[in-house]
């Protein structure tokens, strides 16, 4: 049975005493182990940056030298009006201004080995020729581990939550809004639950009807 194996080798001249060249030395050392290691951890890294790049969130791997661009996703890319290409092979804090209010937050996800996350994060993202445009953000420093341990690389996974938070925001202005408008027009109102039938009344309601005041201003049917 064949089988594939892969040497270092040296082919040195072997000298006799006067000087003349008798024949070859062949020195060689098997590697085939190291070989065939290497070339499956450059397979695990092509398919782990294949991930990276097909992952429907933003991903962007950054390095502790600097905090270089590893690899960005075009999800990551597209939230923050950049490119790969301007990304990638460059400090994060360069090309993206913004993100030196995290350096130290980074490093210390490096130094601690400990996980950082965030929600509803609020980021300004400047223009060259529009007006500056704030979105919304979730989004984890994650440390990524090498095999002896070590940590030198963190993976930065960001959704974009702009369109919930925005509406959330709406309906909240709306509900302040007629809030106010019932205040003002002193109109007594009440909340059914319709599965406990429990009933929220509000103070007005209670003066209307000239009924005791609890706490909550709860009430059954």
């Amino acid at each position: 049975q064949q089988e594939l194996h892969y040497f270092n080798f040296v082919y040195h001249p072997y000298t006799e005493k006067d000087g003349s060249i008798s024949g070859v030395l062949v020195l060689a050392t098997d590697v085939t182990e190291q070989v065939l290691a290497r070339q499956k951890a450059a397979e695990s890294e092509a398919n782990f940056r294949s991930l990276i790049l097909q992952a429907p969130i933003g991903i962007c791997i950054l390095h502790r030298n600097n905090l270089t661009v590893e690899i960005a996703n075009d999800r990551y890319a597209q939230m923050i009006n950049l490119s790969r290409n301007v990304l990638e092979g460059n400090p994060i804090t360069e090309v993206l201004p913004i993100a030196s209010q995290y350096e130290s937050i980074i490093y210390e996800v490096l130094d601690s080995g400990e996980p950082f996350y965030a929600t509803e994060y609020a980021i300004e993202l400047e223009h060259e020729k529009q007006k500056n445009e704030l979105i919304y953000v979730d989004f984890v420093y994650e440390p990524l581990r090498e095999s002896d341990g070590s940590i030198n690389r963190v993976m930065a996974l960001v959704i974009d939550v702009t369109e919930k938070v925005k509406a959330r925001q709406q309906i909240e202005a709306i509900e302040a809004r007629t809030r106010l408008g019932i205040e003002a027009s002193e109109q007594g109102t009440f909340d059914v639950d319709l599965k406990t039938n429990e009933v929220k009344v509000s103070k007005r309601l209670a003066e209307i009807f000239d009924v005791e005041e609890d706490a909550d201003r709860h009430r059954y049917i």
